[in-house]
């Protein structure tokens, strides 16, 4: 059995985590020699560090955002949702991201969250604002300037996201991955008698594949957002220093096999940024078009 076949198999069922599917698909990444893929599968497997990075299907979530107040002898209040609208009019620009929930963990770390939130019965996470926030309000409340509750401090202000979005998340990851490697096999040329080795289409064609399935034609993240691409770009210069040695190995030339190596020493050494950051902009324009 192929990598392929192996994978839509076991994407297909339930029995094999995410975590260890998406290492398998960045192996064949490098096989079909589509970077992208490759660095899809990661992020989705450790996590998004910028939120410009995460997909559609990760963010924004449906989410609610609480308040817990506290005022004279010891009362409260508890669970009061908010809107963006209820913010101070100088704070709402900031705010708003608070309004808005990204997953950005990677799939191992949800799935753990979502087993121990059904092991536990509870059905939804909370993320608290940060306490200079808070502080903010309430010296906003106490100045005057807003009034939430009469006589009542804000105790505490968090957003929460259910399991069941978590859930999605997940669903939305495994679909996506078994679309693309549906998508991939079907566009796949014959094998012929050994059925041992992937026959892959074209680069090319895997990777406008993986950007129309997955990443919505190109929408999404991974193709339009300068961290993500450059670390396509990065893997470049290394292929370049290689393939050059190799061509300076088979020159019969000494003189211009020397010059081959200077050129691979300045490709590993001053050019390689260059390089890097000419890919980069290769690679966006080719995903996206001109502009």
């Amino acid at each position: 059995m192929t990598l392929l076949s192996s994978l839509i198999d076991d994407t297909a069922g339930s029995s094999v985590g995410l975590a260890e599917l998406l290492r398998r698909v960045r192996i064949l990444s490098s096989r079909a020699g589509v970077p992208d893929i490759g660095v899809w599968a990661k992020c989705e497997a450790e996590g998004y560090d910028d939120v410009d990075d995460v997909p559609s299907y990760r963010g924004p979530l449906p989410t609610q955002v609480f308040v817990d107040f506290t005022g004279p002898y010891g009362s409260s209040i508890r669970r009061v949702p908010i809107a963006v609208e209820n913010m101070p009019k100088d704070m709402r620009a900031e705010a708003e991201r608070h309004f808005n929930n990204y997953v950005m963990h990677g799939v191992g770390e949800i799935e753990s969250q979502v087993a121990s939130m059904a092991e536990s019965g509870e059905r939804e996470l909370v993320g608290p604002w940060n306490a200079s926030v808070v502080a903010l309000i309430n010296h906003k409340i106490e100045s005057g300037e807003i009034t939430w509750r009469p006589m009542h401090n804000v105790e505490t202000i968090y957003r929460t996201v259910t399991a069941y979005a978590l859930t999605g998340v997940l669903e939305s990851v495994r679909s996506r991955l078994l679309d693309l490697l549906l998508a991939i096999d079907e566009a796949a040329p014959p094998r012929g008698v050994s059925t041992s080795v992937d026959a892959l289409p074209p680069a090319a064609e895997v990777r406008q594949i993986f950007h129309t399935v997955v990443m919505d034609g190109g929408t999404a993240a991974i193709g339009i957002n300068p961290t993500v691409v450059r670390h396509v770009a990065e893997a470049i210069p290394g292929r370049v220093i290689e393939a050059i040695e190799a061509q300076a190995e088979a020159e019969s030339d000494a003189e211009e096999a020397g010059f081959l190596r200077k050129v691979a020493n300045w490709v590993g050494g001053a050019g390689r940024d260059i390089l890097v950051d000419v890919t980069a902009e290769v690679v966006k324009k080719q995903i996206t078009g001109p502009g």
